[in-house]
């Protein structure tokens, strides 16, 4: 079996970050940007709920879907994964819906390098979708890596013993990503190869 590396969507793969706090701040005005940060280093789906709004997730997505499909990945991510890909399994675990994550990927022809989507309709906890994909591959904590933008994501993968590498063109600036024990923070894309494959020793 190959090792798993599970890459988180947001902010690694597509920047998305200015989007979404636009589209928070518009549910909830008084939200800054500092605040807003901070909802990410947990689960996103633990921050505080929205007193008027019950249903703030769809609608959020109901936004953010179409201004994702305009929005272009990171400069240079694809070659990345297709080398990735070449070696490793690779797998996103993110907080975003499959069908959007499937849809953009498609679109920029990204999807080819993955072999399945754990969004937030499969679960809302990524602990719970990281130990999904120990059952599904018979795989263990040392046989995967998480790629993510986030101290929250480094904080569920563990959880299960999973390892992280931070990405500093993302949510969170390396001073946050460092509060998560990261085995490396990389600067640009390449470094997550190198990184990588340092790693598993390959």
């Amino acid at each position: 079996m190959k090792k798993i590396v599970l890459f988180d969507f947001d902010g690694v793969i597509v920047d998305t970050c200015d989007l979404s706090f636009e589209i928070s701040n518009g549910f909830r005005p008084t939200l800054s940007k500092n605040e807003y940060l901070t909802w990410f280093e947990g689960s996103i789906y633990d921050r505080p709920k929205h007193k008027n709004r019950k249903d703030e997730n769809e609608d959020f997505f109901k936004i953010y879907n179409p201004r994702l499909m305009e929005t272009y990945p990171i400069s240079g991510i694809e070659d990345v994964l297709g080398s990735l890909h070449k070696k490793y399994l690779l797998v996103v675990v993110s907080s975003t819906i499959s069908s959007s994550i499937e849809e953009y990927l498609s679109k920029f022809n990204l999807l080819q390098y993955f072999d399945k989507v754990f969004g937030s309709d499969v679960h809302k906890s990524k602990v719970e979708k990281i130990n999904m994909v120990f059952s599904e591959y018979g795989v263990g904590s040392g046989d995967c890596i998480f790629v993510t933008d986030t101290l929250g994501d480094m904080r569920e993968a563990e959880h299960t013993g999973v390892n992280a590498i931070g990405v500093s063109w993302g949510i969170h600036p390396v001073e946050t990503l460092q509060r998560g024990n990261p085995v490396a923070i990389v600067h640009g894309v390449s470094g997550i190869l190198t990184e990588i494959d340092g790693y598993f020793k390959v």
